[in-house]
């Protein structure tokens, strides 16, 4: 999809995308040409062009696994990890923005729609994943909608955030004896809550500095 991507610890991190139902209409009703695009939210990010190609091959088999870790500063996360064969893509998403508190709500009602491009291209694949709502309940449940912590210790935290999910051993293989080639990342930014704390509007602690 054309996104900027970045080389950290030798894995391959994008910006990442998170399209409301809103925009996911728009684009349904300008036949944007993405087949498979259906109602709801969707995750967009960019891969390798191996996974990539691989996906191309088999249509399906792509495995999806759900986690959550909390950061150096009490920040929480979720990372969606997919893979095929040995190769992985992870988005990580933090559960303190608005957007992405909303969206895990929603995977109640929804699968896991995901829009990977391939690295370096226009090209676009569209993926579905079902989990059981008892999987993502925990995640919901870490949610911080209320969290206060100020701009810069935050945006620390998720580069330091990053940083980790890039290391391959971070999140082991989802197939026993399937070692991992390769991993790419792809981030959804705090752009809301940062651009809040920024202001000074939710952070006591802001205020003080």
């Amino acid at each position: 999809m054309n996104f900027q991507t970045f080389d950290i610890l030798g894995t391959m991190v994008s910006n990442g995308r998170l399209m409301t139902p809103a925009a996911v209409q728009k684009a349904i009703e300008r036949r944007d040409g993405i087949p498979g695009l259906g109602a709801g939210w969707c995750l967009c990010g960019d891969t390798k062009k191996s996974m990539f190609d691989e996906i191309g091959k088999y249509g399906t088999g792509v495995d999806i696994r759900l986690s959550a870790f909390i950061g150096p500063e009490y920040g929480a996360y979720a990372t969606i990890t997919q893979q095929l064969g040995g190769m992985q893509h992870r988005f990580v998403l933090p559960l303190f923005e608005p957007h992405v508190i909303a969206y895990l709500r929603a995977l109640e009602r929804q699968p896991i729609q995901v829009m990977l491009g391939r690295e370096g291209d226009s090209e676009v694949t569209l993926l579905h994943n079902e989990l059981p709502w008892r999987h993502i309940v925990p995640v919901v449940g870490m949610c911080q909608e209320n969290r206060q912590v100020a701009f810069e210790k935050t945006l620390a935290e998720v580069t330091d955030t990053v940083r980790a999910i890039c290391r391959p051993e971070t999140i082991p293989s989802l197939y026993k004896g399937v070692g991992l080639t390769e991993v790419s990342v792809s981030v959804i930014l705090p752009m809301a809550y940062c651009l809040s704390a920024a202001q000074g509007e939710e952070t006591p602690e802001a205020s003080q500095r």
